[in-house]
């Protein structure tokens, strides 16, 4: 069994992934990590100097090959990953997928300082909230959990009590 979790920068999903784990004692893979480790260089950098399309094209091998693991493991995707049609009819097929969703101000607040490269604008807060105007409608394949009032305890657990899976530690 798989969970995916989808949503905006910001929204909790390594945080949640990486709780819902070991809460359950899964694996957890975090896509951009995964794409970080191939690549050995920033997430930055490979958008710098290859491009946003290369680096989607790096995360839909890495979708595909992550999703070919065959055991239980928690999976936390970049924030565009759903964007990409393929990448959404594996999630929905091999895996449960949840959207972590908040509201733009949450977003901003918890991704100030980052050095995310698609908020590497004036007005973070436009950006946001225009990436999460184009977005929403792929989020909505995932049974949303609005995160802006719940800590990554709280969020992993409600998960867990949808999916009705047992707990490692009870």
């Amino acid at each position: 069994m798989k969970i995916t979790l989808i949503g905006m920068m910001g929204s909790g999903k390594s945080s949640v992934a990486r709780e819902i784990a070991v809460r359950l004692g899964w694996d957890w893979i975090d896509t951009d990590e995964a794409i970080i480790k191939q690549e050995g260089r920033a997430i930055e950098s490979i958008f710098a100097v290859e491009g946003e399309e290369y680096f989607r094209r790096l995360e839909k091998q890495i979708v595909a090959e992550v999703y070919q693991i065959p055991k239980d493991l928690v999976v936390a995707t970049g924030g565009g990953a759903v964007i990409d049609p393929a990448n959404r009819r594996i999630f929905l097929a091999k895996s449960k997928v949840f959207w972590l969703s908040a509201p733009v101000e949450v977003l901003l607040a918890r991704t100030a300082g980052s050095d995310r490269p698609l908020l590497a604008v004036e007005d973070k807060e436009k950006e946001l909230a225009d990436l999460l105007d184009k977005r929403r409608k792929y989020y909505k394949i995932g049974r949303k959990i609005n995160t802006a009032e719940l800590n990554t305890r709280e969020v992993a657990e409600r998960i867990i009590r949808i999916m009705n899976i047992a707990r490692k530690d009870g």
